[in-house]
């Protein structure tokens, strides 16, 4: 690239983070969107809870086992056309969404906009990487991180709109609106980039990780229906872990890696992957439940229950580019484990709900939950591109991404069955005098368990609709333990990286 080309590169670098932008706003909105669905879903096209783990799902386990490859694609093929080609499977699969009548249809059409998504975030921040530098990075990584928090300000208030008035899938409609606009814009202003020195193709790593990720996550979503000693979910369970082992393995002693394990020994590196992956399956096996709970238990409309969780978003838009600049001001591990720590306190908060609570108790911890993830975010996203040198910038880009999708498929997929297991366990004492069907229909979902008390009728319907919610914030009260501990943790580990830093500090003084 010569003078002329890196000086219009220069001047046009906040039109393409604008675009990098609107890329990461499609995909997010994409996913808010359709959280605020479910219920939806549940009642049109009669999905049971393990179906709309699968809908989520599908998207995040195709997503996530493809972001290496792609993240090594882009870096040797150019990062713009990677960009450019995911915006048009994206739009595809969302039109094609439109179309599902069934939940398998809706799964796979799910799974092939997951590939559309692998090809487009990679790109995002390693074109991020590469046209900003120095203090303006972490500028620019703070509004790219923002506009996840603003995509999921306009999602759920822009589906409420669309469900009040159609149908489910005219909430994927939005995306191909998105998509096009994104591809138009990008195709002027978005410079070409890839890796000079390029790493070779490493399709075995590819089959090891997507295949063992695949096992995995499979059992866990599985396992509140087949059971956790099916021999079914021990074998996808066994068998996922054993292909991981193996791409472990493998990448340690391949000389071209599609992922460079080492990376791991830098210590800004993994904690913040190991940040990021807690913070997502936090933020997002929360609002797998918190959207049934606000619909299905507090009975909103999909427009009341999208502006219901608009404090967790709107707070996340307006904190998260603005802690790049207090990442300069104080130490970031310091700043991430504050916000762990507001995370900790606020899904403390949520524990207590019941199915009377008042949303203003819910809001004000929802509020705090946004503060915490905006605080979060950023930082340790900046940690891990620092991390990695500037030509593999894909590789790093990827990771980031793999660590924030494997947190959405295992919180959908852990809180999920954590919640799962504990709303059956309270909901089976009130199912007693049930039908086996009536029973079976009842544990699947709340939105279920209500249609077998409005089949049962009269004030013994009532009643058992009752027990149902009870059991459903029970599973809430379980599910947010969880995530209290998990947020202590991590917030401890990021504590002693600051410890073990000033240390060495001393040491070497």
């Amino acid at each position: 690239m010569n003078d002329g080309d890196d000086d219009l590169q220069h001047a046009r670098r906040w039109w393409t983070l604008a675009v990098l932008c609107l890329s990461m706003f499609l995909v997010v909105i994409t996913n808010s969107s359709l959280y605020l669905a479910l219920p939806s879903l549940s009642r049109q096209l009669h999905a049971t809870q393990s179906d709309l783990q699968w809908i989520v799902d599908a998207y995040a386990l195709v997503f996530g086992s493809l972001l290496l490859v792609c993240g090594s694609l882009s870096d040797r093929f150019g990062r713009k056309g990677t960009l450019q080609v995911g915006l048009v499977v994206f739009a595809g699969a969302s039109l094609l969404s439109v179309a599902c009548t069934t939940t398998t249809q809706l799964i796979a059409v799910r799974a092939l906009m997951g590939v559309g998504a692998a090809l487009i975030m990679p790109s995002t921040l390693s074109i991020l990487a590469n046209v900003f530098h120095g203090p303006e990075r972490a500028t620019a990584i703070g509004v790219w991180a923002g506009t996840a928090g603003i995509a999921g300000v306009v999602g759920p208030v822009l589906a409420g709109v669309l469900l009040d008035h159609f149908w489910w899938g005219s909430i994927f409609l939005a995306g191909v609106v998105v998509a096009v606009l994104t591809f138009t814009i990008g195709f002027f202003v978005v410079p070409k980039s890839r890796d000079p020195h390029p790493r070779r193709l490493d399709p075995i790593a590819f089959v090891l990780s997507s295949a063992g990720v695949t096992g995995v996550l499979f059992a866990i979503i599985e396992a509140p229906e087949r059971g956790w000693l099916n021999a079914v979910t021990i074998g996808a369970l066994a068998g996922g872990a054993l292909l991981l082992f193996a791409f472990a393995r493998w990448e340690l002693h391949n000389p071209s890696p599609m992922l460079e394990l080492r990376l791991f020994r830098r210590r800004g590196f993994s904690i913040g992957a190991i940040t990021i992956t807690v913070a997502y399956l936090s933020i997002f096996g929360f609002q797998f439940t918190a959207i049934q709970y606000l619909q299905s238990v507090k009975g909103y409309s999909p427009l009341r229950g999208g502006f219901g969780v608009l404090p967790i978003s709107a707070t996340i838009a307006l904190i998260a580019p603005r802690t790049g600049q207090l990442a300069r001001r104080f130490d970031p591990h310091r700043l991430v484990a504050a916000g762990l720590t507001l995370m900790a306190i606020a899904y403390a908060g949520v524990a207590f709900v019941g199915p009377h609570t008042s949303y203003v108790y819910l809001a004000g911890f929802l509020f705090i939950l946004g503060l915490g993830i905006g605080v979060v975010i950023a930082p340790s996203t900046t940690a891990i591109m620092e991390s990695v040198p500037a030509a593999n910038a894909g590789m790093g880009s990827a990771m980031n991404d793999i660590t924030r999708e494997m947190g959405v498929a295992l919180g959908i997929a852990i809180m999920g069955t954590v919640h799962a297991l504990a709303y059956r366990a309270r909901l089976d004492a009130a199912a007693s005098g049930l039908t086996a069907a009536q029973r079976d229909q009842a544990r699947s979902a709340v939105s279920a368990a209500h249609r077998v008390g409005t089949d049962i009728g009269g004030t013994a319907g009532a009643q058992f609709s009752a027990a149902a919610d009870r059991a459903f914030t029970y599973g809430m009260r379980w599910s947010s333990v969880t995530l209290v501990v998990l947020m202590t943790v991590i917030a401890a580990l990021n504590r002693s990286a600051r410890t073990r830093e000033r240390s060495v500090s001393t040491i070497r003084a």
